[in-house]
């Protein structure tokens, strides 16, 4: 019956039903238009959207909302019918590029109010991005390896820990390796590590990332800050952390991104909180209105958390704490489970 409605197809719909079949879980059609085109400059967008209503039509992919499943049987059917290995190697390629295009849109994305539309679509992607992963260190591809995992490092820290496991697996991996991405890699390879916990490895990496150069255009969430912040609090060095976070807000207060900032002015809070500074309760505040202005809600969370954990700290006024804490919904749970 497959191989019926297959005949039926265009050829250039079974080419591109072929290319589909490299896809591990449902995909969108801005996905599907990604990975043909980068495969065969003869096709059109239209011509993409044309063969998924077709494959549709004759029920080789099934149409669900927004994205578009294969059936096992058919994916089998699909890259059997693939007319070389070659076709099949760069077809391989082109779903990489495409996984890594969805990752960035998702790490800019989930750094806004959309943030739970975007945790949605990473939720739907995921299991092509642990293939193209794989593809990336399977083809000692360093460079497609490690954007993968610096644009997933705060993704993991929040919701995702099990791909702490691909950041250390790639630290390992290309630590040493020098490239445009490295100072990232060793940041947050230092953030994988203090949370294991090996708080002396955190602090090497981290200080080994701090001393690093940024190529220009690389820098990316202040990783190797992070990782130097939360290695030195849980090696009891809270003011040489908050160190940490106060020159990085002041080097880059031009260009830094507000998420940026956010991550940042909560980290310095509760540096500060530890080490008994007033100044805490201060920042707190700071940090609070500029998660307001980011309107991401996870990081919101974050700077609320970390003020009401100041104000607990130093004695702060309790109904301030009330506030926030009632306010920041995520953050005091997640903390108690992962200490």
């Amino acid at each position: 019956m497959i191989a019926w409605s297959y005949d039926t197809l265009a050829p250039a719909d079974q080419t591109i039903l072929r290319r589909l079949s490299v896809f591990a879980g449902a995909f969108t059609l801005e996905s599907t238009e990604r990975l043909a085109l980068a495969g065969n400059d003869d096709f059109s967008a239209l011509d993409v959207d044309d063969a998924v209503g077709a494959s549709v039509d004759t029920s080789l992919v099934v149409g669900q909302r927004s994205r578009f499943p294969l059936l096992e049987p058919t994916r089998q059917f699909a890259q059997a019918r693939f007319a070389s290995s070659m076709e099949l190697d760069e077809t391989r390629e082109c779903h990489l590029a495409t996984m890594m295009a969805r990752v960035g849109a998702a790490h800019d994305g989930t750094a806004t109010a959309d943030e739970a539309l975007w945790v949605d679509e990473l939720d739907a992607d995921w299991p092509d991005v642990r293939i193209a992963r794989r593809r990336a260190l399977d083809t000692d591809n360093d460079d497609d390896a490690i954007f993968l995992v610096i644009h997933l490092a705060s993704e993991a820290f929040l919701r995702r820990p099990k791909a702490f496991i691909w950041i250390a697996e790639t630290v390992q991996r290309y630590g040493d390796r020098p490239g445009p991405h490295r100072r990232e890699l060793l940041g947050g390879g230092s953030q994988v590590a203090w949370t294991t916990p090996d708080v002396e490895q955190g602090l090497a990496l981290a200080e080994e990332a701090l001393s690093i150069k940024p190529s220009p255009g690389t820098a990316l969430d202040c990783l190797p800050q992070i990782g130097a912040i939360g290695a030195l609090n849980y090696s009891a060095q809270p003011r040489e952390a908050a160190d940490v976070a106060r020159i990085a807000l002041d080097l880059n207060a031009a260009s830094m991104r507000l998420p940026t900032r956010v991550s940042l002015l909560g980290s310095e809070v509760m540096s500060l909180a530890l080490a008994a500074d007033p100044a805490a309760l201060s920042v707190g505040r700071e940090a609070v209105m500029y998660g307001e202005r980011s309107g991401y809600p996870s990081l919101l969370d974050f700077a609320l958390y970390s003020s009401a954990l100041a104000h607990q700290l130093l004695g702060g006024d309790p109904v301030e704490v009330a506030l926030a804490l009632d306010r920041a919904a995520h953050w005091p749970s997640r903390w108690e489970t992962t200490g």
